[in-house]
């Protein structure tokens, strides 16, 4: 019989033929390979996420209960201080004396110097009697002297039990120019009938608001705030956020979401507050609540796409 030679190339063609279609199943295998694995990571970082917002939710719902117990503790504390203070024979005669009365002052600002270091919270009580524009206080006594929250400059952030409030800074003595001045959160009280043309005014130290708020949660939440229904931010780390992202936020019903705050998407518990028109707000980054978790995510993706 004859021979039949074999052409070189066909046998050629046919092994890369046969080549690209191995490594073609190959490339499949691993690519469904990474899909299937890319989609079980999916999976269990949709779980791990749903298990960590629960389980954030659950703990943050005591810490926001203690934060506005011990806040609402702190300003309703006033009240009695408030009280106390209009019950006094000598505020009495200072609210009504038309001319000065060195020794009734004396009396007034030992008692207020008391009830001041009787209470941590509390940076100054002052007494102004608008008909002589007498302001009496422990950061010192003025003639004339009328603080801007008075005058209508400084925008008012709520009322609370009577009491409207503002937050400032005050310096610690008016009296000496260019003395240190204090964050504060001001409450004035503005009594109705025989002593409606005097007010009382307590200061409430900014830093020792703060500490209440970081107290009551000992783990880094990133943000704790404490606002009022304007979004205002009353106490608290409030750099960078909005009043509009705030506003956004507690227009909705008192629990756990995922919002923008301060230029990142975070975990955002809040309640309301026992404080008239406040809110209690908590905020942890968004990318903090699963750092390892989301590289079950990432990297098959990226696998995926090289391929």
């Amino acid at each position: 019989g004859k021979l039949r030679m074999k052409n070189p190339f066909q046998s050629l063609w046919n092994k890369l033929r046969r080549f690209f279609l191995f490594r073609r199943l190959v490339l499949s295998f691993f690519a469904l390979s990474l899909i299937c694995v890319l989609f079980i990571c999916g999976v269990l970082f949709m779980i791990f996420e749903n298990s960590t917002k629960r389980e954030l939710e659950y703990m943050a719902t005591p810490k926001l209960d203690r934060t506005n117990s011990a806040v609402t503790q702190t300003v309703s504390s006033l009240i009695p201080v408030m009280n106390h203070v209009l019950s006094l024979s000598y505020t009495e005669t200072f609210f009504y004396g038309s001319q000065l009365n060195r020794i009734n002052e004396q009396n007034v600002l030992i008692r207020l110097r008391q009830l001041q270091n009787s209470y941590d919270q509390i940076h100054n009580i002052s007494l102004i009697n608008f008909n002589n524009e007498r302001f009496l206080g422990t950061q010192g006594v003025a003639t004339g002297y009328v603080p801007e929250i008075l005058s209508g400059e400084e925008p008012e952030l709520g009322t609370a039990y009577g009491m409207r409030y503002y937050k400032r800074e005050t310096p610690r003595n008016i009296n000496i120019d260019h003395t240190a001045a204090e964050a504060v959160i001001t409450f004035i009280y503005t009594p109705k009938g025989l002593y409606s043309h005097g007010a009382v005014i307590i200061d409430v130290k900014m830093s020792y608001l703060e500490q209440v708020l970081h107290v009551n949660t000992e783990e880094d939440w990133g943000k704790v705030l404490f606002v009022n229904r304007s979004g205002q931010v009353i106490a608290g780390d409030g750099e960078a956020v909005t009043p509009e992202e705030l506003r956004e936020i507690l227009h909705q019903e008192p629990g756990s979401y995922v919002e923008q705050l301060g230029g990142q998407k975070s975990f955002i518990p809040f309640t309301e507050s026992d404080t008239p028109d406040c809110f209690v707000v908590l905020a942890l980054p968004y990318k903090r609540l699963l750092p390892f978790a989301a590289s079950l995510r990432q990297g098959p993706t990226c696998a995926v796409l090289l391929l």
